[in-house]
């Protein structure tokens, strides 16, 4: 059944070995780590003294510092040259550094940093051109926006350091940067009908940058001239506390130096920071307890395509997290904003044009516990599966080359073994993707290059224009142990539901997911700044090879032989090529007083799942060895079990185009900003499927055929009418073919009163789907179900409105309609089969969900990055979209989308960041921060019955039989796909070289199936992971950082369950021992009657059914980053 296999060799061993204790090292890093909080008094920036000095010499002004300080002062003999220097300075609350460089700033002594010790020496001579070149690398810079106290950008302000020639112009998005020497400065900002602003001790140091964005007050028109001064640490909170709490909506998020400290990988990593926000099999986003499908996804302001098929998500694993500049997450629309989303609109910003010329390598390796160095399965590789792309070897005929039995019928008029077309045929399938082969799984390898140019055009320093540019590469080859499975078609065999009792016997279902990934990302952005207009050209590349090969070995429902303790085994192998495109050309200008923005944009993906393979092993014990062997189809059967191949080719394309003008007015003094739009999209979607099957020709399988292995079968020696034949599995038209026209103008006003503010308006969007076919696979659902009709114009309001009773505190309340559409992925009705599941899903007709929400939500902005904020939020939805399930006639699971009627979401949520300075100045490096959020659903949900709630007929037809109805009820589970609580915990230790960062999330139990009985439903047990970040910097200006990422730390298990044996009907239902009573299939009865056991809760309890456990293993990831 398997080739060349091998075992874990000593590498393995030692490596699990040493894991064993890493707990212990974490320890014992995080403790060597927090050291240098002792030794604050070694870091010129880290101690504040003040001085008050009156024509003293250079020495003495020396010594003084010495005296508050933990440093010794060594001199050089050149000091003695600088006696009759008489310095003067009078500061408070200022550094070390700076006070030593106002002592030496008029002189030509320089000073060295040896632990303790500080050098005080003359500058070294050189030649002219020499010391210059030094002094150009040597400049830091001052970098940021000039923004209103709203938050709105300010174009064309002047920023200048005071007492030189330095000056700058802010750009179109409010940007300026000013490149000047190490030192201490002030900054002198100034713009038409705002206050000037002066500020103080602006530090900058050599090769970095300060961060200075200022908030400009605008001024009243009776007011003389007046310049507002205060120091860097003043005017930088009130600029980074403007740009944080002067978002119209309501949103949360995450940036790109947050997610550098931590072990996220790319961006479905990184949303589980953000508070609210989850991920199911780490891709698709759940925000608030709400599913992937009630959210919407942009990069760089464009929409986004399902990536998947046959449902609405967005693999979120597409995007590495070198690309990101932010995440945002909108959690309620204003009216310029896409409103099909009921729970988040999750926006990816990539890197714009760069502040400085840069360039960073990076590379790195990672280690799986339970998968590196140990043996993996699947299929025979291509020649170029580590690069992510295939050799051919996944090629398939093409659909009109193969022809159906009916058409092979016709052409001879009889038994098609007859029709020589039918072997012919057989032998264009040329390659072997079912023999199973056995390998040792490799270290995990990334490597990323990423680079950034800025020119200045012309004389005026806010023209520029800039380029980034970045490529990335990531394999990882990592085993999901599959430690038990009863889904589907897996029976949990003998009744065996307890924990404990599935694994010590040799009755129960197991396996492996082999998953091979590999993943390229490219960037390629540019921009034109002037003072008065921005140009971007944004492009986005992802190339992605995905393969799953699953094998599971037990009881299925198919089997009915339990004597002999033989299981079987099932294998499917799953490779997957998705490529992602996206191009944006968009503008913003400043015309006068008015400002417009346009943007232009096309997305593509394609995914193709080349040669999915079905593969079921039947056995036989012969001479008390257990034999494995494949089995073919029989004739007339369409299931893709037991021996079937296929290729499943989607692409949607999205070609976008907006425009919007907003025009500033006033109402008394008081500003207000009036802005209309429209918005326009053409979206297609396309999926072609092919599948055949390996079919036994012969009535009675010859003996010399029994036992052989499935790449023998295969042999083109085979092919005759006594042997075997491909053929597909399913006739007629493959391909869905759909079509999307969306035209959305919008108008909406932004009122300023004060501390009041009120963004409001409405948004009416025209949205037609055609179909251009979409044809039924025959499998499942009904063979020609109609197209729900909808409205094609909807109306949508949103207010949002603030209150703001001080400078860094909110009150926010929300008011939003929107609706979420159905994707081409939730109306295509071709059924596709996860192995994980051992069942089929499929689509229903589904309709549009037209939300109402409300949300209240208080902030508070102490400190810049720290916030404090707790809120309230409630969805009222029309026909929900589900995951259902059902029980076929052989008692198999089938799953579905559906509408329900109705779901009510209440919710709270919470979030604290906050630096731990304010306890003691030796915590100032330490952030903590925490999210919480709590749900509860109710659903009214349909059903089809014969009975009412009290068990009466509905209605009885002329012989008087009861007539089946299809009723509402409110059932008692939540909304599904959404969990009751989640939540984020992090502690970050960040100092100049060294950092740390510990990271645990949580989500609650949540349904990821439901039904119309507890025998039908699913849920997934509470789960908890801990990731770990640890780094160190080092080389002169700290170029090369090594980084050791720990993800899943303690691997806790994931388990999925059933908690139907935890509940019994009450006395009346049971009627002795009658637990069949009809009136049950009625779902309001059932809720009625079916109560707990004694001891039981609606959780996991030991001995409900296990449908599915697994553990991913702990990552260990260490990479080398150097910045040129």
């Amino acid at each position: 059944m398997q080739k060349n296999t091998s075992l874990p060799g000593v590498p393995a061993i030692i490596l699990r070995s040493g894991m064993r204790y890493s707990a212990s090292l974490v320890t014992l890093f995080l403790l060597y780590l927090i050291m240098p909080l002792t030794a604050r008094s070694q870091q010129l920036d880290g101690q504040k003294i003040s001085l008050q000095l009156s024509d003293r010499t250079v020495r003495e002004a020396l010594a003084a510092i010495q005296q508050q300080s933990s440093f010794k002062f060594v001199y050089g003999s050149d000091i003695n040259r600088y006696t009759s220097v008489k310095v003067s300075l009078n500061a408070n609350n200022i550094t070390i550094r700076h006070a030593i460089e106002q002592v030496l700033k008029n002189t030509n002594l320089r000073y060295t940093q040896r632990n303790y010790h500080i050098l005080i020496d003359e500058k070294p001579a050189g030649n002219t051109g020499t010391a210059q070149k030094e002094q150009r690398k040597q400049n830091g810079r001052i970098t940021g926006k000039i923004i209103s106290d709203r938050g709105e950008p300010l174009i064309g302000a002047s920023i200048r350091i005071s007492g030189s020639n330095e000056a700058t112009q802010s750009a179109a998005d409010g940007s300026y940067m000013l490149s000047v020497q190490p030192g201490a400065y002030t900054v002198e900002v100034s713009y038409i009908s705002f206050q000037a602003q002066r500020i103080t001790d602006v530090i900058v140091k050599e090769s970095s940058a300060t961060s200075l964005t200022i908030a400009m007050k605008a001024k009243a028109s009776n007011l003389d001239q007046v310049v507002i001064t205060s120091g860097y640490k003043k005017a930088s909170v009130s600029g980074l506390l403007a740009k944080q709490k002067n978002a119209a909506e309501l949103s949360d998020g995450i940036s790109a130096e947050q997610i550098s400290r931590s072990p996220d990988n790319n961006a479905a990593d990184a949303l589980v920071r953000i508070t609210g926000l989850t991920t199911i099999d780490k891709k698709y986003v759940v925000v608030r307890g709400m599913g992937e499908r009630w959210n919407e996804t942009a990069i760089d302001g464009i929409t986004q395509p399902s990536t998947e098929p046959l449902k609405k998500s967005f693999s979120f694993d597409l995007i590495p997290a070198s690309l990101i500049d932010n995440i945002i997450v909108s959690k309620t629309p204003t009216p310029d904003m896409n409103a099909s989303f009921t729970g988040g609109y999750v926006q990816v910003n990539t890197r714009d044009i760069p502040e400085e010329n840069f360039m960073t390598v990076s590379a790195g390796a990672s280690y799986n516990d339970q998968s590196t160095f140990r043996q993996q399965l699947g299929r025979q590789s291509g020649k170029y599966d580590y690069l992510g792309f295939d050799d051919g070897r996944r090629s398939l005929p093409q659909r009109d080359q193969v022809k159906t039995a009916l058409e092979l019928e016709k052409e001879v008029k009889g038994d098609i073994r007859k029709n020589p077309a039918l072997h012919e045929q057989s032998k264009l399938f040329t390659h072997d993707n079912f023999t199973t082969y056995s390998s040792q799984t490799p270290l995990g390898l990334n490597m990323k290059l990423a680079g950034g140019r800025v020119f200045r055009v012309g004389k005026t320093r806010a023209n520029k224009f800039g380029v980034i540019a970045s490529l990335s590469f990531k394999n990882t080859q990592e085993t999901e142990n599959i430690d038990f499975i009863s889904r589907g078609g897996w029976q949990n065999a003998l009744g065996l539901n307890l924990e404990n009792d599935h694994q010590n016997s040799r009755y129960f279902n197991t396996g492996n997911t082999y998953n091979i990934n590999t993943t390229w990302g490219g960037l390629l952005n540019m921009g034109f700044h002037t003072a008065k207009s921005k140009l971007t050209f944004r492009n986005i590349y992802s190339h992605i090879f995905n393969q799953d090969f699953t094998q599971i070995k037990g009881w299925n429902k198919d089997q009915t032989d339990f004597e002999n303790d033989i299981p079987v085994i099932e294998e499917v192998n799953r490779p997957l090529f998705t490529d992602f495109f996206q191009h944006k050309l968009e503008g913003q200008h400043q015309l006068g007083r008015i400002r417009i923005d346009w943007g232009l944009a096309s997305t593509v993906v394609q995914r193709n799942q080349k040669d999915v393979t079905y593969l079921g092993y039947s056995s036989a014990r012969i001479n008390n060895e257990i034999i494995y062997f494949p089995v073919t189809n029989v004739m007339s059967t369409t299931s893709r079990f037991p021996f079937s191949r296929g290729t499943y080719a989607y692409t949607g394309k999205d070609l976008n185009w907006n425009a919007a003008v907003s025009i500033p007015f006033h109402i008394s003094s008081a500003k207000q900003i009036f802005k209309a739009g429209y918005f326009g999209a053409n979206r297609s979607g396309a999926q072609d499927y092919f599948e055949a099957g390996l079919y036994n020709l012969s009535n009675v399988l010859p003996r010399e055929y029994q036992y052989i292995s499935a790449g023998a079968l295969q042999n083109p020696a085979n092919f005759h009418s006594n042997g075997f034949a491909w053929l597909p599995t399913i006739g007629g038209n493959s391909r869905y073919e759909g079509d999307v026209y969306q035209h959305a103008p919008f108008a909406m006003l932004d009122n300023h009163f004060g501390k009041f503010r009120l963004v409001w308006g409405v948004r009416a969007e025209y949205y037609q789907y055609e179909e251009r076919q979409n044809p039924n696979d025959g499998r499942f659902g009904p063979p020609d179900a109609p197209l729900p009709e909808e409205k094609k114009w909807q109306y949508l309001p949103s207010a949002n409105f603030t209150y703001s009773p001080w400078s860094n505190f909110n009150f926010r309340l929300a008011y939003a309609k929107t609706v979420s559409r159905p994707q081409f992925a939730e109306r295509n009705r071709f059924s596709y089969y996860d192995p994980t599941y051992s069942a089929y899903i499929w689509n229903s007709p589904v309709v549009s969900s037209v939300t109402n929400g409300y949300d209240f939500k208080a902030e508070w902005y102490p400190e810049p990055g720290d916030v404090l904020s707790g809120g309230l939020y409630y969805r009222d939805i029309a026909d929900p979209i589900e995951m259902y399930n059902a029980l076929t006639a052989t008692n198999k699971s089938e799953f579905s989308l559906r509408n329900s009627k109705k779901a009510q979401v209440y919710g709270f949520e919470m979030d604290m960041q906050k630096n731990l300075g304010f306890i003691h100045d030796a915590l100032r490096n330490l952030r903590f921060t925490a999210n919480l959020a709590l749900n509860n659903s109710v659903v009214d949900a349909y059903a089809t019955t014969t009975i009412d709630e009290e068990g009466n007929p509905l209605e009885l037809d002329s012989e008087g039989k009861p007539v089946s109805k299809e009723i509402v009820y409110r059932d008692t589970r939540p909304l599904y796909g959404q969990a009751p609580y989640s939540y984020n915990i992090g502690l970050a230790y960040v100092s100049n070289r060294y950092s740390i960062n510990v990271l645990y999330n949580k989500t609650g139990r949540k349904y990821t199936l439901v039904g119309t009985s507890l025998l039908h439903s699913e849920m997934q047990n509470p789960f908890g992971k801990v990731d770990i970040q640890l780094s160190y910097k080092c080389l002169k200006q700290e170029r090369l950082e090594v980084v050791l990422n720990i993800s899943n730390l303690f691997n806790e298990s994931i388990l999925y369950y059933n908690n139907a044996d935890s509940y019994e009907y009450d006395a009346e239902v049971k009627n002795g021992n009658n637990t069949m009573d009809p009136r049950l299939s009625n779902p309001v009865f059932y809720t009625k009657h079916v109560v707990l056991k004694s001891g039981k809760s609606r959780n996991y309890d030991k001995g409900d059914q296990i449908t599915y456990k697994s553990q991913t293993g702990r990552r260990f990831s260490l990479s080398v980053n150097y910045k040129f």
